[in-house]
């Protein structure tokens, strides 16, 4: 509040400055009581008030400033008065008298400006009446005469009753409402404009009156008011509605000078007033003199003469009532218009006075024109230019020469030929089924059979068989034991099976049934059910539960648990009876400390001793009630059930036997229920994954390891821009469906298991990669792979087991490619091509079928690759010469270091290639080496292994027999 008020004083300085350095300063007097300090600080010397005669006196004193020199008033005392919002005040007071009226009253003297520049004289001698010495300005006796009314002011008499409104507590009279909006109508109708016409009325009944008959459409621009709102406003032409008329000769403030005098003096050209001027002018000497001198003039009358524009010489209509208008329907007479039109028709309207050259009307007789081919006009004649012949005529197309039924207004040489069939054959070999005239077919719809390269046989249209792939049902048991939905094109015929669509089902750990697809095992969205004697979890099933910090509120008189209800209880399970009384006045069949059972052994004993675990019936049995179902069961077998291990390892609650609700409750078996939810807790958080930032922290280091491979990818353009888009786009998709989670509990729903998926996707590409750059040249068999690769970046939570089974084979398929192009080049490199090529194209043929790889397909295939790697190797060291080179290479030794056994297997001896120390053939356990620069005997030089002649180490030449000069340039 205090900034707000500190705020406005410092408005208020600034318009104090900009107030101080005007000349002239313009307000109400309601802001100059709002700006008084500011006024009082400025102290304006000279204040002028307009239309002071209606400013109330209070109003004028508070704007003077001691400062004031000169005050100015302006105004009409005999016009409007003050009006005060106290209407007992106004008359006990004289508060409705002004500063202005009293003064002149008082003999203040002033000055009366006595020449009127408003009025036409007609109008000006009723103001007389109140003005004697008003004066006319030479202007004003150069107005024109009112179009369509014999006189430009009349008085129009009648004694048509008023009506009053109660809840206005105002007056109406309907007759003046009717006879007033006639008028307005013909003075619009001798084409004035709305804006000249001005309707006032005294009282707002009669205001509500005019408006209903006056709408907005018809009457537009017409000003309609009161009396009271219309002071200092003028019009060319006013109409005057007084609507007191009644049997008890009251006519309220009409007998008011003020409000006459403002009342009469708003015309400028024309002025009609309509009203009972017999009983105003026997109730007011001011009306009586102003209908008297009308009288003497011939303008009061009991109608209005209306005289026709178009015909002067005619005789007027006397219009007595609003339904007498009629005879000048349009602002004229009512003889017929007779003017001839520019399109040779008479008009057809009455005489009218507005668009009396036509320019607006529209001749509605049919049109007499012919188009070119002599067919009437079926239009109204108004319409220039016609509008297009719709006649029909036969043509001849010229573009393919077919007669046509076209419209007479059309061009035939733009006109589309509608015959049918078209004459053209399509690249397909069948028919164009549009029409002559139109483009040909885009997607030719005849039907035709279709066999697809898996061997499927299915009809199709015709456009369709170069876009769709088989559609014929996929059908295979997928690893999930449920049939695969897909069809054999969209599993790319066995391949890679689309993803399980069918519903889970699978019961989870917490006991509810999966929702999710099939393989997509998210956790638990519904509500948790886990529940202790103290509060209920409100959590989402498959996050973590807060443990319950409660005390422990099993106890009975002989032991206490001291830990927290979430903790393992340190007290034992109390087997004594119940010494409790049951409603029944029986004891109790329960133990001590546990909630009582409400049965009896005695009032519901076949219910109590039913047999489920067969020890219910024996003498002294107890029995415990389970809370989460209700059941009562006999306690000795109960605590074996509870304790029983589950087969297979399986995670779950334990159940009631009976209904298999969950036991979540039972305080006696709190220990086996909290370390039964420990578990299931363990393996909430497993598949929640780490910390938010640890996971941010791993999807980062996937997106820079994703980032750089994609950058260094060697492939061909085809398949980078297709990496790009599908590896990056299922990225970040992922990615933004992992930040997107809000965490909870620093956790994140499946974010480890997502990253671990896109992980698979990111290696599943690296794999693809190696093995394309080893087959660059070969594009047509790299497209094979394609969808393969699309559909494994494809945006997934996780991978199924089919899924990753079918990536595996086509990763085996493309790699025993990659082997069988690789010895390819080896044998032609050795010359040996053309003896495998039975072999090659077996193997080519078998690995490029479109559907999945048998195994026994893929042993045949590894058996002919062998054969061919055999083909490869060198005689005598039994690899090929790829693995030659690169062994030597790797060993950079220079010639003659290689020898070999007696068995033929291959060694290298270093530094000066001389044999120095004797071992054992790792492959056949034969002496090796030698001593004193001397091989054993057996061994000998290797020379299809580097080409040598002589040992390193030898006396011939000093060894330069097995350098080549050759090799030197």
């Amino acid at each position: 509040m205090m900034t707000a008020k500190r705020y406005k004083e410092a408005q208020m300085l600034v318009d104090r400055e900009i107030l101080r350095h005007s000349s002239v300063i313009g307000m109400t007097t309601t802001c100059a009581a709002r700006y008084l300090s500011t006024l009082r600080d400025i102290k304006p010397p000279i204040v002028i008030v307009e239309e002071a005669a209606e400013v109330l006196e209070a109003h004028i004193i508070t704007t003077l400033s001691d400062g004031c020199k000169h005050l100015i008033l302006i105004g009409d005392h005999k016009q409007l008065r003050p009006n005060p919002s106290v209407y007992k005040l106004a008359i006990r007071y004289n508060l409705n008298i002004s500063l202005f009226e009293r003064m002149v009253n008082n003999g203040v003297p002033h000055d009366c400006l006595e020449l009127q520049h408003r009025m036409r004289p007609d109008i000006a001698d009723i103001m007389r009446h109140i003005y004697p010495g008003l004066q006319d300005h030479s202007h004003v006796r150069c107005y024109g005469d009112v179009k369509g009314i014999a006189k430009n002011v009349m008085f129009i008499n009648h004694n048509e009753p008023e009506s009053s409104n109660g809840e206005l507590k105002s007056y109406a009279n309907t007759f003046e409402a009717d006879y007033v909006a006639k008028l307005a109508k013909h003075l619009l109708m001798q084409d004035y404009n709305g804006s000249q016409i001005t309707v006032l009325t005294t009282y707002t009944g009669q205001l509500l009156e005019l408006k209903r008959r006056m709408n907005r459409d018809e009457y537009d621009d017409v000003n309609v008011t009161v009396v009271d709102n219309y002071q200092g406003e003028e019009n060319d032409i006013v109409i005057l509605s007084l609507v007191r008329s009644n049997h008890e000769n009251r006519i309220g403030f009409l007998k008011t000078e003020n409000r006459i005098c403002v009342a009469l003096s708003r015309a400028k050209m024309g002025f009609f007033v309509v009203g009972n001027f017999d009983q105003l002018s026997s109730l007011s000497p001011l009306w009586k003199a102003i209908t008297e001198d009308m009288m003497t003039r011939g303008c009061i009358a009991r109608g209005l003469q209306l005289r026709c524009a178009n015909h002067p010489n005619d005789p007027p209509k006397i219009a007595v009532s609003a339904t007498d208008f009629k005879d000048a329907p349009l602002g004229g007479c009512t003889k017929a218009c007779e003017t001839r039109l520019n399109c040779g028709h008479q008009c057809t309207l009455t005489c009218h006075i507005k668009d009396s050259s036509h320019k607006l009307f529209k001749c509605q007789k049919p049109c007499t024109r012919r188009c070119e081919r002599n067919h009437k006009c079926k239009s109204k004649c108004f319409k220039d230019p016609c509008p297009p012949c719709r006649v029909i005529v036969t043509m001849t197309i010229p573009k393919c020469g077919h007669l046509q039924d076209i419209e007479c207004h059309l061009d035939p040489t733009e006109v589309l030929c509608n015959t049918r069939p078209c004459p053209t054959i399509l690249n397909c070999g069948h028919a164009c089924t549009n029409a002559c005239g139109y483009p040909h077919t885009i997607k030719c719809e005849y039907d035709i059979e279709k066999t697809f390269s898996c061997g499927h046989t299915s009809k199709l249209r015709c456009w369709q068989t170069n876009s769709i792939q088989c559609p014929h049902p996929c059908g295979s048991i997928l690893k999930c034991g449920h049939e695969c939905h897909g069809t054999c094109g969209s599993c790319l015929n066995g391949r890679y099976h689309d993803r399980c669509s069918q519903k889970c089902s699978r019961s989870l750990i917490c006991g509810h049934q999966c929702e999710s697809p099939c393989a997509h095992c998210l956790p638990c969205d519904q509500k948790c059910q886990n529940r202790c004697v103290h509060s209920t979890c409100n959590k989402r099933c498959g996050i973590p539960c807060t443990p319950c910090k409660e005390p422990c509120l099993w106890s009975c008189n002989h032991y206490q648990c001291s830990n927290l209800c979430s903790e393992p209880c340190d007290r034992p399970p109390c087997n004594r009876p119940c010494p409790k009384k049951l409603k029944c006045n029986h004891t109790c069949i329960g133990l001590c400390g546990e909630p009582c059972p409400l049965l009896c052994i005695i009032c519901d004993k076949d219910e109590v001793t039913e047999i489920f675990f067969g020890t219910e019936d024996l003498p002294g049995a107890r029995f415990v009630t389970l809370d989460d179902c209700g059941h009562v069961l006999e306690t000795t077998s109960l605590d074996y059930y509870m304790n029983l291990k589950e087969e297979h390892g399986e995670l779950s609650f334990k159940c009631c036997p009976k209904c298999k609700t969950p036991i979540r409750k039972c305080v006696r078996y709190g220990n086996v229920v909290n370390k039964q939810l420990q578990d299931i807790e363990q393996v909430k958080m497993t598949m929640l994954g780490g910390s938010f930032g640890q996971l941010k922290t791993m999807l980062d280091a996937e997106n820079i390891f994703l980032s750089k491979r994609l950058r260094k990818m060697s492939i061909p353009r085809i398949l980078m821009r297709f990496f790009n888009a599908a590896t990056e786009n299922a990225y970040l998709k992922i990615q933004k469906r992992i930040t997107s989670i809000q965490e909870n509990n620093s956790c994140v729903i499946l974010s480890e298991q997502l990253i671990q998926t896109i992980h698979v996707q990111i290696q599943v590409i690296n794999q693809f990669e190696s093995l394309f750059k080893m087959i660059v040249g070969e594009n047509q068999r790299l497209s094979f792979f394609n969808d393969i690769v699309k559909k494994a970046a494809e945006a997934r939570f996780v991978f199924s087991e089919q899924e990753l089974m079918d990536i595996n084979t086509e990763l085996n398929r493309a790699q025993l490619y990659c082997k069988c192009v690789k010895l390819e080049t080896n044998l032609k490199k050795v010359g040996k091509h053309s003896d495998v090529t039975d072999d090659i194209n077996f193997v080519r043929n078998k690995l490029f079928l479109v559907r999945v790889l048998t195994a026994d397909e893929c042993d045949k295939v590894c058996a002919c690759l062998d054969r061919m790697k055999d083909m490869t190797m060198i005689q005598g060291l039994k690899i090929t010469e790829e693995e030659r080179i690169s062994i030597t290479q790797a060993m950079k030794l220079n010639k003659g270091h290689w020898f070999k056994c007696p068995n033929g297997h291959v060694y290298a001896i270093g530094d000066c290639g001389g044999a120095n120390q004797r071992s054992k053939c790792p492959e056949c356990k034969a002496e090796i080496g030698g001593e004193h620069h001397r091989l054993v005997d057996g061994n000998q030089l290797a020379t299809e292994m580097d080409g040598a002649t002589f040992a390193a180490y030898s006396e011939e030449a000093n060894n330069l027999a097995n350098f080549n000069l050759d090799d030197l340039h």
